[in-house]
């Protein structure tokens, strides 16, 4: 279970920077569903500074996602 929990983390967190480069805000929904599976396997395996690294790139990406939301607001209001 623990080398499908990483393996389906790692794959998500790859694509989500593919997407994230491509100015596309699912990427940030895919990150932030991969470090949650990061998280859990931080969780599985007593993996502590994982879990400090995933905890911190959760918040993050939360932040980037309300960001994200608010320049797009922004700009439908200009265009």
């Amino acid at each position: 279970m623990s080398a499908a929990l990483e393996a389906c983390a790692a794959v998500l967190a790859l694509v989500a920077v593919w997407l994230i480069g491509g100015l596309n805000i699912r990427g940030q929904w895919l990150m932030l569903v991969a470090q949650l599976l990061w998280a859990a396997f931080a969780l599985q395996g007593a993996h502590w500074w994982l879990l400090s690294q995933s905890l911190v790139l959760i918040v993050l990406t939360l932040r980037a996602i309300v960001l994200w939301n608010r320049a797009e607001r922004s700009r439908m209001r200009l265009g």
